[in-house]
Formats: structure tokens, C-alpha cells, sequence
């Protein structure tokens, strides 16, 4: 290792040289794996496995919701039927609008 470099703070031995001695960086090298050259394959996976788990989590979601709701509660629900609003039922599409967002928000 020359002197000049021996005393340098954060010169790591390791790195290789540039032809005027001094250690490359990471902008030095240029980088061509395969990596790089298909990255827009790469993130079309991405998005498709973004969608595919914003799915599970929305099947997960609504199976859940329909075991705590339509099975463990509804005996507690059919006993306090004079307390729920009945028109409640015309707007549940809201609730599978706001389950998606949550199903996508999550990822």
C-alpha cells in the first residue's frame, strides 16, 4: 500500500485502483449484471407480486370477517336485532371498498 493512502481515513485495501492510484467508488464501476439490464422485468414481478399478496390479504380479510361476524357473532347479533339500523345491509359495499384499500396499504 503507498504512503500516501496508508494514513487515508475510510480507504479500504480491499477497493480497486483507478490508473491515477486513487481507490474506485462505487461511481467509478460501472455495473452490468443482469440485474441492471432487465430491471423492468424485474419490476413487473414486483408489481405482480404486490397484486398477488394485496389479494391473499383481502381473501384473508373478508374469510375473517365472515368467521367473526357471520359465525361466532351471529348469535349475538340475532339477539340484539332491535338496536341495528336495518338499512346498514344497502351500504356494506363500503366496507369491501375500504377492506381493498387496507388490502393494498398493507404491502
Amino acid at each position: 500500500m503507498p504512503a500516501s493512502q496508508a494514513g487515508r481515513r475510510g480507504f479500504d485495501p480491499r477497493l480497486p485502483l483507478t490508473e491515477h492510484g486513487s481507490p474506485c467508488i462505487k461511481s467509478d464501476v460501472v455495473i452490468t449484471s443482469p440485474k441492471s439490464i432487465h430491471s423492468s422485468t424485474n419490476q413487473r414481478r414486483n408489481y405482480e407480486k404486490v397484486l398477488i399478496g394485496a389479494v391473499v390479504v383481502f381473501v384473508i380479510l373478508e374469510v375473517l370477517d365472515f368467521l367473526i361476524h357471520g359465525v361466532i357473532l351471529a348469535p349475538a347479533y340475532a339477539a340484539t336485532k332491535d338496536i341495528w339500523r336495518s338499512d346498514m345491509m344497502d351500504k356494506m359495499w363500503i366496507m369491501y371498498i375500504v377492506t381493498i384499500v387496507v388490502s393494498f396499504s398493507s404491502h
